[in-house]
């Protein structure tokens, strides 16, 4: 696409030029300046696709997790409110192609839940590279996970800072975010009355399995279709972030490290039945998460990236040590057997601080309008 700029030139030949001490025309002003045309301004309308392909650990290695070879597909449309100010739409469909832990039935389309969010990043000092940006977003209770617990909606809130120089392609990024989920565990029991899609075992017999397993509502708040864990009802998470691009900007490395805490929905008693190994009181879940990843963008509209991605418990079973990310590449299986003492270290790579680990490689398209 081609864009004309209209330019007026002013030509004043000698014989006609006035004298130097008469008056000028009292348009000279308007005849010297030509005002300039306003530029357009970008559409306000975006969309992205993302399409993710994901292998995880236990695919590879002796892990507590089972190989899982998964694909997902993003669509993000967005549009400009004003002046760095977006609101956008997020929908992901998940598929497994190997046997899920979290389907109900073989292959099956896996959704998250709907986000509507907004963002604003108007607030920079230029001169020392740094930017700071706030957002806000409701989910909606699409996915299986928020119907099984009863989630009517979750409201998250962020905010983050920036800092890019210019001359090395280096950048640091720092970003805090909070969300609160609106839940009813009476909405979840739906869930348990649905009827659930037969399957064949390996004999070729016909098995139709139950939609979950009840628990008793006395004990989890009706909580009656979970794999045994209760849900959070309040979240907070920082996440640490640093890359350095070069050939332009259309090589980039980046990681990623986000340590996050939920606090249960459910209120652990405290009485003559509690054991000595629980907790009163609100229960508190911290996790660690990153991100080691690479990035190449060759053209506006096109980035292909890929990475190793991690997600486990922060601390060990025992609470006295910190699980160590991707570490059940190096130790497979991440044996929770006790030291000679009888504890677990966190730093010891010879024991169980890498059990529940569960990190994957990724490669990621993305095409956007």
């Amino acid at each position: 696409m081609m864009f004309v700029v209209p330019v007026a030139l002013t030509l004043t030949l000698a014989a006609d030029a006035p004298a130097a001490d008469a008056a000028p025309p009292a348009d000279a002003s308007a005849a010297a300046t030509v005002a300039a045309p306003a530029k357009p301004a970008p559409f306000p309308l975006h969309a992205s696709a993302s399409l993710t392909q994901s292998v995880g650990s236990g695919t590879f290695v002796t892990s507590p997790w089972n190989p899982t070879v998964a694909s997902s597909l993003t669509l993000a449309p967005s549009a400009r409110l004003a002046e760095s100010w977006n609101l956008g739409v997020r929908q992901s469909f998940g598929l497994e192609w190997t046997q899920s832990d979290g389907t109900t039935y073989m292959n099956q389309i896996e959704l998250s839940d709907l986000t509507v969010s907004t963002s604003y990043s108007g607030v920079k000092l230029e001169d020392l590279g740094v930017g700071f940006s706030f957002g806000g977003g409701l989910d909606l209770p699409v996915s299986m996970y928020s119907r099984q617990i009863g989630r009517l909606a979750a409201l998250k809130a962020s905010g983050g800072a920036t800092w890019n120089h210019e001359h090395t392609g280096a950048s640091l990024g720092l970003n805090l975010g909070a969300g609160y989920g609106l839940l009813v565990p009476a909405f979840g029991q739906r869930l348990a009355n649905a009827d659930a899609r037969p399957y064949e075992d390996r004999l070729g017999n016909s098995i139709t399995p139950v939609a979950c397993n009840l628990r008793d509502p006395s004990e989890v708040q009706s909580y009656g279709c979970l794999d045994g864990g209760i849900p959070s009802v309040a979240n907070w998470s920082a996440t640490l972030s640093g890359g350095w691009s070069t050939m332009e900007g259309e090589l980039s490395f980046g990681a990623e490290l986000s340590y996050g805490q939920g606090i249960s929905a459910f209120v652990g008693p405290d009485d003559e039945y509690t054991a000595e190994n629980a907790t009163p009181g609100l229960g508190v879940r911290q996790r660690l998460s990153t991100n080691l990843g690479v990035s190449w963008t060759p053209v506006s509209w096109f980035v292909l990236s890929g990475g190793l991605q991690s997600s486990e418990p922060f601390l060990t079973a025992d609470g006295k040590g910190v699980r160590v990310p991707y570490s059940e590449w190096i130790v497979p299986g991440g044996n929770p057997s006790q030291s000679s003492d009888g504890s677990l270290n966190g730093t010891d790579w010879n024991y169980g601080q890498l059990y529940n680990n569960f990190s994957g490689l990724y490669l990621d398209t993305t095409f956007t309008l």
